[in-house]
């Protein structure tokens, strides 16, 4: 009881206007700020662990949709949606750009 005593006049001599109350005020902001520190920790937490699973789902099903070979009219054919789809894009860009020189090179 000596030492709270103590306590509470130490504060009162730093702080004569608010005294213990100051100090419980800025221990209680202090444990607010921590609590949100820590929601917001646990939300990214969640939300990089959800990404994991995604990550690891989509590297399962890239796996299995590429793991053999498909042959077609005895070709076989390693080639993934992702490389047709770029191939696909990279003529339709080059088509763009031919219409582009075709309209600039009649004058229009």
């Amino acid at each position: 009881m000596v030492e709270t005593l103590i306590l509470e006049a130490k504060i009162r001599y730093e702080n004569p206007v608010h005294g213990c109350i100051a100090v419980e005020e800025k221990l209680r902001l202090e444990i607010e700020e921590t609590m949100k520190e820590l929601d917001l920790v646990q939300k990214a937490n969640a939300y990089f662990k959800e990404l994991r699973k995604r990550s690891l789902y989509y590297k399962k099903n890239k796996e299995t949709s590429t793991s053999g070979t498909q042959s077609f009219k005895g070709h076989k054919s390693d080639s993934t949606l992702e490389e047709a789809t770029s191939i696909t894009e990279h003529h339709a860009i080059q088509d763009v750009e031919t219409r582009i020189d075709l309209n600039d090179n009649d004058g229009t």
